[in-house]
C-alpha cells in the first residue's frame, strides 16, 4: 500500500508540475504619440533633422526607475531612448509642421540642419512628486539648455509617473521649438 501511495502522489505531483498555470500578463508602459498639453504651432522656414535621441545609460532599460521599491515593477513596452525619440519627432511636427522635421533619412534633394537633443537626466524625485528632465540640444550652431520640473498627480502612482513622463517631453518639445 505504500509503494501505490508513493506511485499516486509521485504522478498527482508531475499532472500538477505540467498542467498550464495561468499567470496575469505583464503590464508594460507605453508613452503616448498623443501629447498631454496643447502644442502651439508655430512656423519655420529651416527643415530640420532630428538626429538620435540620448538618454543617460540607466535609462537604456525597460524598468520604470521608481524612488522606491516598490511591491511590483513597472515596465516600459519600449526603451525610454526609442519612445523618446518617436514622442519628439511627432511633438515637434506637430508645434513646426510636419514638413520641417524629419525623424530618420533625409530624401535627397532636401536640405535638413542636424537637431541633437542630449537628455542628460530623466529622475524621479525621491518623494515621487515629480520628474526632473534636464536637456541640452543644438540647432545648427546654437546651443540651448532647459530643466523641466513636471508634477506627478499621485506620487508614486504608476500611471501618473508615466503621464509625468510624457508631459515632461511635451515640454521639452516645447522648449525646442522655440528656439528652432
Amino acid at each position: 500500500m505504500t509503494t501505490r501511495l508513493t506511485f499516486a502522489l509521485g504522478l498527482a505531483l508531475t499532472l500538477m508540475a505540467c498542467s498550464p498555470v495561468l499567470v496575469a500578463p505583464e503590464k508594460k508602459w507605453v508613452l503616448s504619440t498623443d501629447s498631454p498639453v496643447a502644442l502651439s504651432t508655430q512656423s519655420s522656414s529651416q527643415v530640420w533633422q532630428l538626429m538620435p535621441v540620448r538618454l543617460p545609460g540607466y535609462m537604456n532599460q525597460d524598468n520604470l526607475l521608481l524612488p522606491k521599491p516598490q511591491a511590483h515593477a513597472a515596465r516600459w513596452a519600449e526603451l525610454p531612448s526609442e519612445s523618446a525619440q518617436r514622442i519628439l519627432a511627432a511633438d515637434l511636427a506637430v508645434i513646426v509642421g510636419v514638413s520641417q522635421i524629419w525623424n530618420g533619412t533625409v530624401p535627397s534633394g532636401v536640405y535638413a540642419q542636424p537637431l541633437r537633443v542630449e537628455v542628460q537626466s530623466f529622475d524621479v524625485s525621491a518623494d515621487g512628486r515629480q520628474i526632473k528632465l534636464q536637456a541640452r540640444w543644438s540647432a545648427g550652431t546654437q546651443v540651448h539648455q532647459t530643466i523641466i520640473h513636471t508634477p506627478v498627480a499621485e506620487p508614486l502612482g504608476i500611471s501618473e509617473l508615466v503621464q509625468a513622463h510624457r508631459l515632461a517631453l511635451a515640454r521639452l518639445a516645447q522648449a525646442v521649438a522655440v528656439t528652432l
